[in-house]
């Protein structure tokens, strides 16, 4: 009896180190998150501002140049981001205070995940702006929802499926808005001209 109680105590521990693990992991994704906002938020701003002064001259060429060199960035940004996450995962959960190795393990495959799942959340930040500076603002709309809404229900349905693919949640959830994304843009027959 006494046996079983200690395997049952056991097994309760190695799920809270694994709990705590994945919860220390999580938090170093979204602290990673903090540093795309970063690049998402002043790209958006000098978009919005520079693209709306363009928009109100009508300047069509002014735009493109803008919305270029807009992308540009966020690519340059983005890549060089990924790259050194990808490299050495390890010297990132560092930075944010991983000293413990199942810790540091445990945030390898987390983080070069979610490095890769915000290339896509980058571009479809941006591209909202985009919409919103040719006056599609029921897309900009949509895919400000989508944004917010898409992910929660990915995690659940993963979770209960294969929580095993758990880090892949933000991925899938982030791929998924892209389609739906491109299908109304489609579907609506959706033209970036200047009203």
């Amino acid at each position: 009896m006494y046996w079983k109680k200690n395997v049952h105590f056991l097994s309760i521990m190695q799920d809270v180190t694994l709990f705590t693990e994945c919860i220390f992991a999580f938090a170093v994704c979204m602290n990673l998150l903090q540093v795309y906002n970063l690049f998402i938020s002043g790209t958006c701003q000098t978009l919005q501002s520079l693209g709306a002064i363009q928009v109100g001259k009508h300047n069509v060429e002014g735009l493109q140049t803008v919305l270029r060199k807009s992308f540009r960035f966020i690519t340059i940004a983005v890549t060089i981001t990924c790259l050194f996450v990808w490299i050495d995962p390890q010297i990132i959960a560092a930075i944010f205070g991983a000293n413990n190795p199942d810790y540091i393990a445990e945030t390898d495959s987390a983080l070069r995940i979610f490095a890769l799942s915000f290339i896509p959340f980058c571009y479809i930040y941006v591209l909202m702006i985009v919409y919103k500076l040719h006056g599609h603002h029921h897309m900009a709309l949509f895919i400000s929802f989508a944004l917010s809404l898409t992910v929660i229900p990915v995690l659940w349905i993963i979770s209960k499926t294969s929580p095993s693919l758990l880090w892949y949640s933000y991925l899938i959830a982030y791929m998924i808005e892209a389609v739906l994304i491109f299908t109304l843009h489609k579907w609506q027959h959706i033209r970036f001209k200047l009203q």
